[in-house]
């Protein structure tokens, strides 16, 4: 039922909620999977922030922030009952995607039928995590620590991209 193809260097979709991050001086990325089956952006949600490798995240966001990252918070941001989720708040809404702000950084979320960038109905859903730093590459040391950081940061964030893909659960 899965077909994974990672999309790590194409360019943030213009309909992205994360697109106005994507020029200098600000960092952004993507990856993309695509799954055939229908996917909503609140089941999307909920899978991602209750994977299996997005727990270690949460254990240590529970030892830092008031607002714990917990099933049901994730079920409640998902759901759009909340628009918060420990560290991150929501900065925009739209249809199939979430964008969260924490500090300096940007979560992006996804969940678009393939027939948006194929044109043709697929019954498959391109499931995307995007992320932003702002001001990544403007002329500072933490600028620069944040640079050093990117190629781990891709690497986990498509760990994350699959552990949340393989706890979707739909009908089946």
């Amino acid at each position: 039922w899965v077909s994974t193809i990672m999309e790590p260097w194409q360019p943030i979709p213009e309909w992205s909620l994360l697109a106005p991050y994507a020029q200098q001086p600000h960092y952004a990325d993507h990856f993309c999977v695509s799954v055939s089956a229908e996917v909503t952006i609140e089941q999307w949600t909920v899978a991602f922030f209750t994977s299996r490798a997005f727990r270690v995240e949460r254990f240590l966001l529970n030892r830092v922030f008031p607002d714990k990252a917990t099933d049901d918070a994730a079920r409640a941001l998902g759901e759009g009952r909340s628009d918060a989720f420990s560290a991150w708040t929501g900065e925009r809404r739209g249809p199939g995607q979430l964008l969260l702000k924490s500090g300096i950084t940007r979560t992006w979320l996804a969940a678009a039928p393939q027939e948006a960038s194929t044109g043709s109905a697929s019954g498959t859903t391109a499931l995307y995590l995007g992320s932003a730093v702002l001001g990544a590459f403007e002329r500072s040391i933490g600028a620069w620590v944040l640079r050093a950081t990117l190629t781990p940061h891709r690497a986990y964030s498509q760990a994350l991209l699959r552990s949340g893909m393989k706890n979707l659960r739909w009908p089946r």
